[in-house]
């Protein structure tokens, strides 16, 4: 059996997340670039566990120009993780790796990554598309990019085509937009030094009254989020 067999093999293991139109071709090459991003990289986590955010670009040749539609980017997104997920296991510099969700999103699952010898750090691995590569116009909440009945909603077709799908959109937007929010973020904090205490204070409020805990919580992130909103506001006054 080949390598590419072997590597096949274990991806048929994991279960099935994603329904597609159609059957999607997946190119298995390294990413693009990787970048971090998140509290932690902006100086905003309050320890004490290191709580890393990695984001892996997807190289262009694995998409194709309509792959927002139908579940298709979604899909290649889920299996390119998890041929990230067996490249780690082969190798020694992990101890545990168990797949999550963003913020419980299940359109968006990432990579729980814990390393060998680091039992207080905790290695988050997202993956999004080439910079450009999607136009974010595609991903307006009027919007429609889902035909058919992926999601078991008992709809016509006819019907499904008419329908905006905000939630779709929204974490197809997340992921499309990861890159460039995340550069603008870390040119807005750095030096920022009593902002960054202010952020890290919120997140001691927030975890203390458990608020951050649950499906649709208030996290710690649009904590950062919404601090920088309120910064970009007074800079624009």
């Amino acid at each position: 059996m080949t390598k590419e067999e072997k590597l096949i093999n274990k991806l048929s293991e994991y279960k099935q997340l994603f329904k597609t139109d159609q059957d999607v071709a997946l190119k298995f090459t390294k990413p693009e670039c990787f970048e971090k991003f998140g509290l932690y990289e902006n100086n905003c986590s309050t320890g004490p566990n290191v709580m890393l955010n990695i984001n892996l670009r997807i190289p262009k040749l694995c998409f194709l120009v309509k792959d927002f539609l139908n579940n298709r980017y979604f899909c290649k997104r889920y299996y390119y993780l998890l041929y990230i997920a067996e490249q780690l296991k082969s190798s020694d510099i992990i101890s545990k790796i168990t797949l999550g969700f963003h913020e419980g999103n299940m359109l968006l699952p990432v990579l729980n990554v814990e390393p060998s010898g680091c039992d207080k750090t905790l290695v988050t691995i997202y993956a999004t598309p080439s910079e450009d590569y999607f136009k974010p116009s595609r991903f307006l909440p009027e919007q429609n990019n889902v035909k058919q009945d992926l999601f078991n909603m008992n709809l016509d077709n006819d019907v499904l085509k008419n329908i905006p799908t905000i939630f779709y959109n929204s974490s197809l937007s997340h992921d499309v937009t990861l890159s460039l929010n995340s550069k603008y973020i870390k040119e807005i904090l750095v030096e920022q030094n009593n902002i960054q205490e202010g952020i890290k204070l919120l997140c001691v409020w927030l975890k203390q009254r458990e608020l951050n805990i649950g499906l649709g919580a208030f996290t710690e992130n649009l904590i950062l989020y919404f601090i920088i909103y309120l910064l970009s506001k007074k800079e624009n006054q």
